[in-house]
């Protein structure tokens, strides 16, 4: 029998597994059994990063809306949403692939599924990533259109290659451009919009490219210990925490400019979208503010505000382009909102 430690079989306990003989080798971490089907089955969901994939499936229904398309389709919407979806989830799937070793080294993360040991063929997940992304291809090029496949493969391409492989072991300003991945699924929304218009949709990637440096650098100064142990140089441990909040405030304060100035220059928005804006802003600059007071006791708050402003903007960006009008005006929304019943009802 395998001898017991307070309770723990022996090569639990930091004592050699063969003091315990053949019984012993049952409790080792490397000979534990494959877990039951469901067990597995959410251990590759885990690979998924299915809150990330949530919100780019959204970002890509908001283009589709905000281009207003010329004749609303519940095919078109449906395929969107899978294509985005596949592709997004074969993103995720990439990262927890490549970055397996990486991960093992950081405390938040040695939990995922490769460096935890709960899966232990690397092969199965590379495959998983290939097939994510093959089946969103199939749909965007049967449902959709070639457009459509060109702006998620870039999105793919930007987050696995540039991003992840490329920039992020050797800069700290690499998730700068690790935010276009989600500005391509608002274009690859819009594109999908048959006869719609792709000015609001362009504009709101715009913003969102520039809104994911301070909401990704603001849980870096969270885990800024983790991330030094990783060997990843992330900006707070490259420019230190203080020098990271005011960069954070500055890129905030840029984002702001462009959300507001772009679409007054172009004419593409209506009032409530303004102020959504402004009310977006308002609560994420506070964020921001206080963070220069303290850096590391504010991070998990502005990271909770990022989402916060992220949630308000595209709101306003939806409601303003997709049902108000060019005019702001609810002459637009009821246009909008007939013409989607009458879509509806044939069904």
């Amino acid at each position: 029998m395998d001898r017991l430690n307070n309770g723990r079989p022996a090569s639990l306990a930091g004592e050699n597994p063969r003091q315990g003989g053949v019984e012993a080798l049952k409790f080792a971490p490397q000979s534990l059994p494959d877990a039951p089907a469901l067990n597995q089955l959410s251990t590759y969901l885990e690979l998924l990063k299915l809150r990330i994939v949530a919100s780019v499936v959204l970002a890509s229904l908001a283009g589709y809306l905000m281009a207003r398309p010329a004749t609303f389709s519940w095919t078109d919407l449906l395929s969107l949403a899978a294509v985005s979806f596949l592709c997004s989830a074969a993103s995720c799937v990439f990262n927890h692939a490549y970055e397996a070793e990486l991960d093992g080294r950081m405390a938040r993360t040695r939990g995922r599924p490769l460096p935890s040991g709960r899966l232990k063929d690397p092969r199965r997940v590379w495959l998983l990533c290939y097939g994510l992304f093959a089946a969103g291809a199939a749909v965007a090029i049967v449902f959709l259109n070639l457009s459509v496949l060109a702006c998620f493969a870039l999105g793919f391409a930007t987050y696995a290659l540039v991003y992840t492989v490329w920039l992020k072991p050797r800069t700290p300003w690499s998730i700068v451009w690790g935010g276009a991945a989600g500005s391509f699924a608002l274009l690859g929304g819009a594109v999908a919009a048959r006869g719609g218009q792709l000015l609001a949709a362009a504009i709101v990637a715009g913003v969102f490219f520039l809104w994911t440096p301070p909401h990704y650098w603001s849980i870096a100064l969270r885990y800024r210990d983790d991330y030094a142990r990783s060997g990843i140089p992330v900006l707070p441990i490259v420019a230190g925490e203080a020098r990271t909040a005011r960069i954070i405030l500055l890129s905030t304060a840029l984002m702001v400019l462009v959300s507001v100035l772009l679409p007054l220059l172009l004419g593409a928005f209506g009032p409530f979208y303004y102020a959504c804006a402004f009310l977006a802003a308002t609560i994420f600059l506070a964020g921001n503010w206080r963070l220069l007071k303290t850096p590391t006791g504010s991070a998990r708050l502005n990271f909770g505000l990022s989402f916060v402003y992220l949630a308000i903007y595209f709101v306003g960006s939806v409601v303003d382009a997709g049902f108000l009008g060019d005019a702001g005006n609810l002459k637009g929304f009821g246009l909008m909102a007939r013409k989607f019943m009458d879509t509806a009802s044939l069904y």
